[in-house]
């Protein structure tokens, strides 16, 4: 695992703010005063944790980068990672479309 996931994932975790290069991490509280925490990879949410439920989506990127990051969350909480067959991508041993999906 990268650096940048491995503490992206930590501070997504932990509810802390973070911002290094292409990723961001950002707990606040919706309008509802709800806390939630959001991970962005160039800008896109691919993750958020609210209600103590954690759900994700690849934002409409099949791409190497995403794909990591998104199984940095899943490893950090002992999920089976997605992984990538004939172009399509899997997740729980089911094609996954990238829609957000809630894994925790």
């Amino acid at each position: 695992m990268r650096k940048i996931t491995e503490l992206s994932v930590k501070k997504f975790v932990n509810d802390e703010n973070f911002k290094r290069g292409n990723m961001e991490v950002r707990h606040q509280y919706d309008c509802s005063l709800i806390p939630t925490t959001r991970m962005y990879l160039h800008g896109n949410c691919i993750a958020i944790k609210r209600y103590g439920k954690i759900s994700i989506t690849n934002a409409g990127w099949f791409s190497v980068t995403t794909k990591e990051r998104l199984n940095g969350i899943l490893e950090y909480f002992g999920k089976s990672k997605i992984y990538q067959k004939n172009w399509n991508w899997f997740l729980d041993e089911s094609e996954w479309d990238g829609e957000l999906k809630e894994v925790i």
